[in-house]
């Protein structure tokens, strides 16, 4: 009757004494894990406890989970065949409708129609789809007789229009002479045009040449002293790292500008394939470095006044093409009759919407017989072989006929002044230039 684990190791022992009453699991004093059942006698404060161990407790409870586990796996296996068997059942039909609809194109319009016996969603189906076959089948029938009713309307309306286009080649055969003549007029036109085009773009290069002459006269005189201080610096033994790199670099300035030079005259006789908005007052800075040193070297004063909002709407390279024409007939003014203090006047100025630019000279004018004749072509006031009598021509042309503006020239103030006037914005006009091509690239 001594107590068979002391307090603390046998857990269910020691609620027992405490009042508790039941089964559970516990630990022996042996250190063996038992199941024990306590139970209070109700006519001694005493309490009886049956020992079982634990393996022994819960076998019939793992051969019952066994016996469950392997039902389960028989009866799920079982399920799954018996859903098995029933979707075959039920999707047989279906796979026999999708095997049919794969093979409809190679069949025969007997073999065509699906030929299953039943009354669900499938049959339904099937019902529908024979249905639609058969419509499609009368509307293709339809369909052929009015594709051979309407070949039949094409062969009627074909012989309408070959006895049409057998009289129209009568026509045109009765044309045909006419049109070849005036087709060699016009060709024979575009020619005589690229050809003064032609001429007044090598006018015009004569002129940059010599432009470029009296624009690199300068600083290379400034480059040949730079040299020559340098080298008599070197020979005196004074030329230091710093003075030699300061000359170095005076150069490389002055061929800069040259270079930059050379950049302005080529995209001056670049060609401008599209009209676009320009600055008048930029377009006229631009034109005038061209030919400054050139009319510096000839005391030529030119003043520019107006407004540096004024836009045109045109071709950027051709526009200063003509200003550089006007130019140059000043200056060859000048030049022919020995003028005093020659002068240039250039006002830019806006009116009625349109951009305006009126040239002045002080060279005496033009004789008022011939100054109605002046924008003809090849007509020349100039000494032979100093004139091709084109520039002026083709300035007409650029203005009027490919940038839609006005150009004109009247005597005033003992001169000569040329009046340009643009459309200050784009037009609804036909922006292509009739006279332009390729060999106008420059």
């Amino acid at each position: 009757m001594k107590p068979a684990a002391p307090p603390g190791v046998n857990t269910m022992v020691d609620q027992a004494f405490k009042g508790f009453e039941g089964s559970g699991e516990t630990v022996t004093s042996k250190g063996v894990p038992m199941f024990i059942s306590i139970k209070h006698l109700r006519t001694a404060p005493w309490f009886l406890g049956a020992n079982s161990p634990i393996s022994e407790a819960y076998a019939p409870l793992e051969r019952a989970k066994l016996y469950f586990g392997l039902a389960f796996v028989l009866c799920t296996g079982a399920m799954l065949l018996i859903t098995w068997f029933i979707m075959k059942q039920l999707m047989s039909p279906l796979t026999a409708v999708t095997s049919h609809m794969k093979q409809l194109p190679d069949k025969k319009a007997d073999d065509r129609q699906i030929k299953i016996q039943s009354s669900d969603e499938i049959g339904i189906l099937t019902k529908t789809f024979n249905t639609m076959l058969n419509t499609l089948d009368r509307q293709q029938e339809s369909l052929y007789e009015q594709t051979f009713m309407l070949e039949q309307e094409v062969a009627e309306r074909q012989k309408v229009q070959e006895a049409l286009a057998a009289k129209q080649q009568q026509l045109e055969d009765l044309n045909s002479s006419l049109e070849e003549r005036i087709v060699n007029s016009l060709h024979e036109v575009r020619q005589k045009d690229q050809i003064l085009i032609q001429q007044s773009r090598q006018a015009a290069m004569g002129e940059m040449i010599n432009s470029i002459a009296h624009q690199w006269r300068q600083p290379l005189n400034n480059i040949g002293l730079i040299i020559q201080n340098t080298l008599l610096n070197y020979e005196t033994g004074n030329l230091t790292r710093e003075e030699m790199a300061v000359d170095i670099a005076k150069a490389m300035d002055i061929i800069m500008f040259m270079s930059q030079t050379i950049d302005d005259f080529r995209n001056f006789f670049r060609h401008d394939k599209q009209k676009s908005i320009i600055s008048v007052s930029d377009l006229l800075n631009r034109t005038l470095t061209l030919v400054s040193a050139n009319f510096q070297h000839l005391d030529i004063d030119i003043e520019i006044e107006g407004h540096d909002t004024v836009t045109a709407f045109g071709y950027p390279n051709e526009y200063s093409q003509v200003i550089l024409n006007i130019l140059n007939n000043s200056k060859d003014v000048f030049t022919e009759r020995s003028v005093v203090s020659p002068r240039i006047r250039i006002s830019v100025f806006s009116e009625a919407g349109r951009s305006v630019v009126t040239i002045w000279d002080n060279g005496g004018g033009i004789d008022e017989e011939i100054i109605a004749r002046i924008f003809d072509p090849y007509f020349s006031t100039k000494e032979v072989g100093k004139g091709t009598g084109i520039g002026l021509y083709m300035s007409k042309v650029i203005i009027e006929q490919n940038m839609s503006g006005v150009l004109t020239a009247r005597n005033r103030d003992g001169g000569t002044e040329f009046r340009i006037e643009l459309p200050s914005r784009a037009v609804a006009d036909d922006t292509h230039d009739p006279l332009s091509s390729p060999d106008q690239s420059g």
